[in-house]
């Protein structure tokens, strides 16, 4: 089984964010959504990354050369669009982050901006926001799991004593 981390938001907060990759435990690649892209240049934060990490510019990321908008393949059937999703509008409506979804053929598309975890299958594609790492009442991160071309998101929040370990 293949586990991609996906984070966003962590805002200058790179304690958040190990605190985060910490609980998220193993994961194959690891994708951040924006704002806080500068966090995963923390000398902490890269002793727990693993090998491959992908970065979407989000609209705080001012000095990251990360593009705005990514597609990723997984496997032969699966590709991710990643996006911070503040151009798209996320905040008001899911309707044209789908769309560019559906145009692209996309099976998962990633986006966060709105600091609200959130899972929805909408006419077959997978919405998927992991929260803001940099969060209250805890920080949230998700997880994508793909094994045999089916792909399974989930959400998680970091617990009060798996803050305490950190």
């Amino acid at each position: 089984m293949k586990r991609i981390g996906l984070v966003s938001d962590s805002h200058e907060n790179p304690a958040a964010l190990a605190r985060v990759l910490r609980a998220m435990d193993r994961v194959d690649m690891l994708i951040h959504l924006g704002d806080g892209l500068e966090d995963l240049r923390d000398e902490q934060v890269r002793s727990l990354l693993p090998a491959q990490v992908l970065e979407v510019r989000g609209n705080n990321d001012w000095r990251a050369e990360a593009p705005q908008v990514r597609l990723e393949r997984l496997d032969a059937q699966n590709l991710l669009y990643l996006a911070h999703g503040h151009h798209l509008g996320v905040k008001y409506s899911l309707d044209r982050l789908y769309y560019a979804a559906l145009e692209t053929r996309a099976a998962v598309a990633c986006y966060g901006h709105t600091h609200r975890p959130k899972v929805e299958f909408e006419g077959g594609i997978w919405l998927v926001n992991p929260g803001a790492v940099r969060a209250y009442p805890a920080p949230c991160y998700a997880v994508l799991e793909l094994e045999d071309g089916r792909i399974t998101p989930r959400l998680f929040a970091v617990k009060e004593e798996e803050e305490n370990r950190s």
